[in-house]
């Protein structure tokens, strides 16, 4: 518990430096705005991890993502996937050919 207290703690020192940098290297103010705005989002998602993985959620972006994987595999449909790159070999080939020719 102490040692993701200490990495929590870290993560936030680095991310608060590392956004001083990102403001201070800016070379036109008009940015800066933006930069801060993303930066709160950050900021935000950073606070929060202490809170969804004390609410049993850790791994969340993990599952959704494994989800998403299988659900596009299963989606996806490999037969004549060979024909259909067969067919593209010749097209760029006789393109080539004729390029060449001219």
């Amino acid at each position: 518990m102490l040692s993701e207290l200490m990495s929590w703690v870290k993560q936030m020192v680095c991310l608060v430096i590392f956004l001083t940098m990102a403001l201070q290297i800016l070379p036109d103010q008009k940015y800066v705005k933006y930069i801060r705005f993303f930066a709160g989002l950050i900021l935000i998602a950073v606070l929060m991890k202490p809170l969804i993985s004390f609410m049993g959620m850790n791994g969340w972006e993990e599952e959704i993502i494994l989800q998403m994987e299988e659900q596009n595999a299963a989606d996806m449909d490999w037969s004549g996937m060979e024909e259909v790159q067969a067919k593209v070999y010749e097209e760029f080939e006789s393109r080539l050919t004729e390029d060449l020719a001219e």
